[in-house]
């Protein structure tokens, strides 16, 4: 059992941390003038129809004023922190729980028939 909590922090503690990451970037590179100019750019753009990377369908203007990803990671940061652990806790324990069973090996033969 030891080695699956250890195993568990190893993959858990790159996961937090990659989170924090991506939450210090956006604060860092999406929160600055320059950033939101190029938002309200691009904006504009798609509300004049002269996106030329997007698609040639019709596309509603982004209704916020900062850019998806800033507001995500900023306002709604432990939610999102909390959801990583989680979702990532069921991977780990639903693969650690396949992976025990297929080592252990128990009443791995064919089943017994019933007299």
């Amino acid at each position: 059992m030891g080695k699956v909590i250890i195993c568990y922090l190893v993959f858990i503690f790159p996961i937090v941390g990659l989170t924090f990451s991506a939450r210090r970037w956006a604060l860092q590179e999406l929160a600055t003038p320059a950033a939101h100019r190029q938002w309200e750019t691009w904006r504009e753009d798609v509300r004049q129809g002269r996106d030329p990377q997007g698609p040639t369908v019709a596309r509603r203007t982004p209704g916020s004023a900062e850019p998806p990803a800033l507001i995500l990671l900023r306002d709604y940061f432990p939610t999102c922190l909390v959801a990583a652990i989680i979702f990532s806790s069921l991977l780990f324990s639903m693969t650690a729980w396949f992976l025990i069973g297929v080592y252990r090996g128990e009443n791995s033969g064919p089943a017994e028939p019933y007299p």
